[in-house]
């Protein structure tokens, strides 16, 4: 019996190691399968994290390039309004340099028309105060002439007369008038 009790324990004691081998084969299963599990997660986990990642820097690459384009897009635009005004402001001062050489132009021509105009007075003023001054001598010379002529007049008025009285003085005192006429007319 005390081999049979010795035999029980022993046989108890190994179905206990069997037991708790068999406990023990379970649970490194277990642990080897859940130890499976939390790799087979992480490596999903980090797959996922990973393409999380990606599609976070091709999302901010994207939107980088977006920045870019549109910055890029501002800078030209920028640069074809600063051209434009730099060419309206050349244009409105070419139009400005242009009227100011029209005006001066203008007060040029009118300076120069005045000036014409008034040597053409001038001349005018000059050619009538000549005719004016040669009307007047023409009026003196024929104010003259016409005081020579009526003093000729006169004379030979006084000379006939004196002819006359001559001539019938002679006559008187001769009696003859053809002499005296011969006389007179030498």
């Amino acid at each position: 019996m005390q081999e049979s009790r010795a035999e029980v324990e022993e046989e108890q004691l190994r179905k206990a190691v069997e037991k708790g081998s068999a406990l023990q084969s379970k649970r490194s299963a277990k642990q080897s399968f859940f130890q499976s599990i939390a790799q087979k997660t992480r490596t999903a986990m980090e797959k996922r994290e990973a393409k999380h990642t990606r599609q976070l820097q091709e999302v901010a690459k994207q939107e980088q390039e977006k920045i870019s384009l549109t910055t890029q897009k501002q800078r030209e635009k920028e640069k074809a309004l600063n051209q434009l005004v730099k060419s309206m402001k050349n244009e409105l001062l070419r139009k400005s340099e242009q009227k100011t050489l029209r005006k001066q132009d203008q007060q040029e021509n009118f300076q120069r028309e005045t000036q014409l105009l008034d040597q053409m007075k001038q001349r005018v003023l000059e050619k009538h105060q000549h005719a004016s001054d040669v009307v007047e001598a023409m009026e003196m010379q024929k104010r003259e002439l016409l005081g020579m002529k009526l003093r000729n007049e006169m004379e030979l008025k006084r000379l006939r007369e004196e002819a006359k009285t001559e001539g019938r003085r002679e006559r008187k005192s001769q009696g003859s008038p053809k002499k005296e006429e011969g006389q007179a007319n030498a």
